[in-house]
């Protein structure tokens, strides 16, 4: 890796999105690999942690589509990177 992988820009993050990112955030301990690099993240880590959050219904589907979101568009970036 080099310096410059881990410069980001800025971007607006709206409050509605600010759970999500936390948990999306917290999981980054939790990324799955196989021999080409990350693959996704370890889902039985993002029930345990909603579970433990005390989400349900609606709620909690609405934050495992926010984080698939953000999983999606975090290997679409690790991948085009490399």
């Amino acid at each position: 890796m080099e310096p410059e992988d881990f410069a980001h820009e800025q971007v607006e993050l709206w409050p509605e999105n600010w759970e999500a990112y936390c948990l999306f955030a917290f999981l980054g301990t939790q990324w799955r690999y196989g021999m080409s690099g990350p693959v996704g993240l370890d889902f039985s880590v993002l029930h345990r942690e909603l579970d433990d959050l005390g989400l349900s219904g609606d709620d909690r589907q609405r934050m495992k589509h926010d984080i698939r979101a953000m999983e999606a568009a975090a290997l679409e970036e690790i991948h085009t990177k490399r």
